[in-house]
């Protein structure tokens, strides 16, 4: 491609005018990597130092930015970051949620703590924030504290795998206990830096000790799949069912918007499993309210098992028998990899599987 030479205007400005041209109309979109300096002088013909004034102009009229040893890259029309000019010895801290107070939520306070306390040891502060919607392509606006240079990485809770990379692009990052995901696709996590439950090995506990409480007939309920650790429960769930030979049926698999609606699913069924296990302990408290309704009594009809260990399940009637997560070492050790990240960009992505604790209470009753 050569850059039309007819008007009066210097090489470099027609380059400028391109570029700015295919921020505008979308075909460079915001993050997008530019070609290198001698890419753009091969591709539009013209010398190295006509590319490097109208990339410098660019960059100093905010529509572009440089990472030292990473590239330039396109800074769009919606969002302005600013990379540090020097380290803020700052983690942000960013849950993706519809929820304006998530970060009240005990189980996420127990992460924060853990992830404060492990960024004080090693002189970084943790600034939290909460975003809703995505990062998605077309209208992509970064979370204020990285567009604004204030942090020097960031722990993702509940972001889209695609918001994800964008964000890893301009600033190190790592996914934390949960991320959204296409149930119907296996995600690609090969390059994803992330800290989670081992959610596989806690099910496979769950349904050992039902198989040890003579159970053999099993359901499960669940919410939303796109959430990673339903879906990986539910993987989990299938996966030991077969493994430990134990039995379900289609019917005692079922989905709601709340526990209450999933299990009087499998409540309306001519036959019953003698145990149900509920993605996590809202659902399986829902569940508790439902079998009163109907007249069904925990664990003497049905026996049910809960996931997170949330301070209601101990109060519960009967105290709900769960999986605790533990959720404090989760959170020290996504600011320690963020922290290694930060110190060593070059270092290979690795997923951490946080171990969980199986707390047998009164929910399951032992049948021959």
């Amino acid at each position: 491609m050569v850059l039309a030479h007819k008007s009066k205007d210097p090489v470099y400005k027609k380059l400028k005018e391109t570029i700015i041209k295919e921020i505008q109309n979308g075909t460079l979109k915001e993050n997008d990597t530019i070609l290198s300096e001698r890419l753009l002088t091969e591709k539009f013909n013209i010398s190295r130092i006509s590319v490097r004034k109208a990339v410098s102009e660019l960059i100093e009229e905010n529509y572009l930015y440089t990472i030292p040893g990473k590239g330039t890259f396109v800074k769009g029309l919606t969002s302005k970051f600013v990379p540090p000019a020097r380290r803020t010895n700052n983690i942000g801290y960013i849950f993706w949620s519809e929820i304006p107070s998530v970060i009240s939520i005990p189980y996420f306070a127990h992460i924060i703590r853990g992830a404060e306390k492990e960024s004080l040891k090693h002189n970084y502060h943790l600034l939290i924030s909460t975003m809703s919607g995505t990062t998605s392509p077309g209208g992509r606006t970064l979370p204020s504290v990285i567009k604004q240079g204030k942090v020097d990485g960031v722990i993702l809770e509940g972001i889209d795998l695609e918001s994800w990379f964008e964000i890893n692009k301009v600033i190190p990052c790592l996914i934390i206990s949960n991320y959204i995901c296409d149930p119907n696709k296996t995600p690609n996590l090969d390059l994803v830096d992330y800290v989670t439950t081992n959610n596989e090995k806690a099910m496979r506990n769950i349904l050992e000790y039902l198989r040890e409480m003579g159970h053999q007939n099993i359901g499960f309920i669940y919410q939303n799949l796109s959430h990673s650790n339903f879906f990986e429960r539910m993987q989990g769930f299938f996966t030991n069912i077969k493994n430990l030979d134990l039995k379900t049926r289609d019917q005692w698999i079922a989905n709601g918007n709340t526990g209450y609606d999933a299990m009087e699913k499998i409540l309306s069924q001519s036959t019953l499993p003698t145990a149900v296990v509920a993605a996590n302990d809202t659902f399986a408290l829902d569940a508790i309210s439902v079998c009163r309704d109907k007249g069904l009594n925990i664990p003497e009809d049905i026996s049910l098992v809960g996931y997170d260990d949330i301070q209601s399940s101990l109060w519960s009637h009967p105290p709900l028998t769960t999986v605790r997560v533990r959720t404090e070492e989760m959170g020290k050790l996504a600011a320690r990899r963020l922290i290694e990240k930060i110190e060593d960009p070059d270092s290979v992505s690795t997923h951490i599987l946080v171990g969980t604790e199986l707390i047998v209470r009164d929910s399951v009753k032992k049948i021959s």
